[in-house]
């Protein structure tokens, strides 16, 4: 399925432009009033980004990501999932690209915005208003799961759970460097290595923490902390291949190496007695 290079470690996630907050309320009143108006301030800011979002003072990048762009390039098209997609610039994208893609977000203009968006362009998109707490993520759904300048941290359960065994998460989103620049939300900002560490019984296929600018909240060319993952989930039943001489082996083949008959496994090739 990929064809990425993985010598340097990079979601989508990056997920779109969008944003999501609260899975779980408190059993608490209190904690979940708290929440509730957490979600609203929330919900009212992104409404007036993106009633905005055509104007000179826009605070996000409507492109697709950068990041996202490239590597989707060496992946099959699939099912996709678009965490907090705003107005739909990474689920459109991807949908023009062959992608099944579903995507939600807390902004009713955002989703009117990126529906719009789709019938103009001809594709096929689900764009659901939704709160993460009210999403169905599923169980083993999701080629690839988008996740740009987003707080999942909380989420981490139901994405691993409602990946496909195979598919892939998109990461970009701030470093916490980026706080000693200009407020962000530091839930949706990560320290060093830590996508590594959150997503480490994946496979990691790329990893990047760089200057660059990035897509919220920038300021012309400003360049801050980015950090960007890509990351497979393990697959368990995926083909096996032993290598021989340069030649590839299908799992449970045998070869004689000189006397010593070896037999490819899963954890690779282990002596099975002598050649005859």
């Amino acid at each position: 399925m990929l064809k990425v290079a993985a010598a340097s470690l990079m979601v989508v996630l990056a997920v779109s432009a969008g944003t999501v907050l609260g899975e779980e309320a408190s059993p608490q009143a209190g904690n979940t009033k708290v929440e509730v108006s957490s979600q609203q301030r929330m919900k009212a800011l992104m409404e007036r980004i993106f009633s905005n979002s055509t104007s000179s003072r826009s605070r996000f990048d409507p492109s697709p990501n950068a990041f996202l762009v490239e590597v989707v390039q060496g992946l099959k098209p699939g099912r996709a999932l678009d965490v907090g997609m705003g107005q739909g610039r990474n689920a459109l994208y991807l949908a023009g690209k062959g992608w099944e893609v579903t995507g939600f977000d807390i902004s009713p203009t955002g989703i009117r915005q990126a529906r719009e968006q789709a019938l103009k362009l001809g594709v096929k998109l689900q764009a659901l208003e939704r709160t993460d707490a009210d999403f169905d993520f599923g169980i083993e759904k999701w080629d690839m799961i988008v996740l740009c300048y987003v707080d999942f941290r909380h989420l981490m359960e139901r994405i691993r759970s409602s990946l496909k065994p195979g598919g892939v998460v998109v990461i970009e989103t701030y470093h916490r460097d980026t706080s000693m620049y200009r407020p962000i939300q530091t839930e949706k900002a990560f320290s060093n290595n830590e996508l590594i560490l959150i997503f480490g019984n994946f496979r990691i296929l790329r990893y990047e923490d760089v200057p660059a600018r990035p897509d919220w909240n920038f300021t012309g060319e400003e360049k801050h902390r980015v950090v960007r993952l890509l990351a497979q989930k393990p697959d368990p039943s995926a083909p096996v291949s032993c290598f021989h001489n340069g030649k590839a082996f299908a799992e449970k083949a045998e070869v004689c190496d000189g006397e010593k008959k070896l037999v490819c496994s899963r954890t690779g090739w282990q002596r099975k007695g002598n050649c005859k």
